[in-house]
């Protein structure tokens, strides 16, 4: 009787502090490139770093979210993207005209893949610091429109904060511009 007490009220408490938010493609975007589901969409090119989201008032910064653990992460301004061949994907991290940063994804260690024409990256991230205990995640899908680069952020987390479960889950719509 006591157990099934305490896992519903540890259950009552995660579903309370859950959340979810799926915010659709902006219809005032271009579109973006369709391609087969195996199909790896052409992104080749360099962009700006910060962007502008489907949620107002929010201005991503790709580096942030490509590379979380990157310490000189706030000192990009831009980011290129290189298929050295089909299988290998190079990402470069640029401030101004220097070379900050490079890493090679290879598609046949899983690094990325391809799916419903968008190039997926994911990546993992573990909270461990101010009263927070978490595990997050996201897949970053890469496509373009026009000049820019398009990104889907689908991402989770789960974890403790101050000793109170919390999860969430959400989609957003990201836009960089081709680079100058």
């Amino acid at each position: 009787m006591k157990l099934s007490f305490f896992l519903t009220a540890l259950l009552s408490i995660l579903l309370i502090s859950s959340c979810a938010t799926h915010e659709e493609y902006p219809n005032k975007w271009e579109q973006i490139h369709h391609l087969s589901s195996t199909d790896c969409v052409n992104i080749s090119g360099k962009y700006n770093n910060t962007g502008v989201s489907s949620t107002p008032g929010y201005e991503p910064e790709l580096s942030w979210k490509l590379f979380p653990d990157y310490e000189l992460k706030n000192k990009v301004t831009s980011i290129s993207f290189l298929f050295q061949e089909p299988e290998i994907l190079s990402i470069t991290l640029w401030n101004n005209d220097e070379a900050i940063y490079v890493k090679d994804f290879l598609k046949h260690k899983n690094d990325f893949y391809c799916e419903d024409g968008l190039i997926k990256i994911k990546i993992k991230k573990n909270i461990n610091r101010e009263g927070v205990l978490a595990s997050e995640w996201s897949t970053l899908g890469f496509s373009k429109a026009k000049n820019n680069l398009i990104v889907k952020n689908e991402n989770g987390a789960i974890g403790m904060m101050f000793l109170i479960p919390v999860a969430g889950t959400g989609t957003n719509w990201y836009k960089f511009e081709k680079s100058k």
